[in-house]
């Protein structure tokens, strides 16, 4: 995002030389792997000298962990794995408790529209963008469909029955639910009654 690379112009200057790093091959590596991170990393490029993606990461935690939060959290896609050892070398190199930085790895999303499965690739440019995908299910079939299942599971959204409006939608119930327990609990306020909370 736009404020993200501000931020990483702004602090990379006063970041990098806080961490471990070395020359090689003309680029600025990171000695990530002496922190507990399976390799090093490439944090400024050799030729232009411009950052990657890694060393976009440091400002990004560091401004994370400044903020006051107790923990700095980041959901990735399970193909990012690699990333969480990196976030705690990262930390640990700049004098943070690395049990600060928590990576939760989630499952891919499968999206299933008139029966057949939606078949994504970047580099095919044949991608769902988060807007796109709320215009047509709704915020609160998003919500459901993503988080009724731990990172662990892949999440499968049938995009026909998130879109519909009717009992056959699980959303449907949970809305009803989420209706009827708000009106027993504003009725029990009516009434003055202690729900022994």
């Amino acid at each position: 995002s736009w404020e993200r690379q501000s931020v990483v112009e702004q602090r990379l200057p006063e970041l990098l030389p806080k961490l471990d790093t070395y020359e090689k091959d003309g680029a600025l590596w990171a000695r990530s792997s002496a922190y507990g991170d399976d390799e090093d990393h490439v944090l400024l490029r050799s030729g232009d000298r411009s950052p990657t993606y890694r060393a976009a990461d440091v400002p990004y935690l560091v401004e994370k962990l400044e903020r006051g939060y107790d923990l700095a959290i980041y959901v990735l896609g399970a193909d990012h794995h690699g990333t969480r050892n990196w976030y705690a070398a990262v930390a640990r190199m700049l004098g943070y408790d690395p049990d600060r930085v928590e990576v939760l790895l989630y499952q891919l999303v499968h999206l299933t529209k008139g029966g057949e499965q939606a078949r994504m690739s970047r580099r095919r440019g044949d991608i769902v963008f988060l807007d796109d995908f709320l215009d047509e299910i709704g915020i609160d079939a998003a919500r459901w469909f993503l988080v009724n299942r731990g990172p662990d599971q892949t999440i499968e959204i049938d995009v026909d029955l998130a879109a519909e409006r009717s009992q056959k939608n699980p959303v449907y119930y949970v809305q009803y639910a989420h209706a009827r327990i708000a009106g027993i609990l504003r009725n029990a306020g009516d009434a003055a009654v202690d729900p022994g909370w």
